[in-house]
């Protein structure tokens, strides 16, 4: 562990040495290994993207089950903030990747006056989705008090209705930030 700690000694080149092939990469090698690289990361980015996708538009089908066959209001309400919810996550999925950090913390101004110009979905949809989150998730704690049962998580599928948009909303918010 300590030699590989050791640094070289400079040396001036001299005539003896020039028969030694010089240390690193070359340019033109620098530069395949950077499109490569770029490329790999381009495809490691479609694969998350496709993926977080269809964990967010997976449980669709039985919210919408739940939308239009139940008669309960209750039911009916949290269907609807559910699939709003995941519809909304699924969009800033697709549609709203994550920016890559300008290493200065410094954007171009073309950058910023497209933001702006935007208009107000691309600037509130996030905001909104966490609501309406946070709105399912209260719901859903609220369901579990009136049950009172150690095991009403497991059991009740209205708790899981509640609680399924924000663990995927907060996945999203986790690996975004990775």
């Amino acid at each position: 562990m300590a030699a590989s700690r050791l640094r070289k000694v400079f040396r001036y080149p001299s005539e003896s040495d020039s028969d030694e092939p010089p240390e690193g990469i070359d340019e033109e090698e620098q530069d395949k290994v950077i499109s490569k690289l770029n490329t790999w990361d381009a495809a490691q980015n479609a694969l998350y993207t496709k993926a977080f996708l269809a964990l967010a538009l997976l449980p669709l089908p039985w919210y919408l089950n739940t939308l239009f066959g139940s008669s309960n209001g209750q039911d009916v309400l949290i269907a609807l903030l559910g699939v709003t919810s995941l519809i909304s996550t699924g969009y800033i999925i697709y549609f709203m990747p994550p920016r890559k950090p300008d290493p200065k913390g410094k954007r171009p101004v073309y950058v910023v006056e497209k933001e702006e110009a935007s208009g107000p979905m691309r600037k509130y949809l996030v905001w909104i989705t966490a609501a309406l989150c946070g709105i399912l998730a209260v719901n859903g704690v609220q369901i579990a008090r009136k049950l009172g049962d150690d095991r009403a998580e497991t059991t009740d599928p209205r708790i899981w209705r509640c609680l399924l948009p924000s663990g995927i909303s907060y996945s999203r918010l986790v690996c975004k930030a990775y």
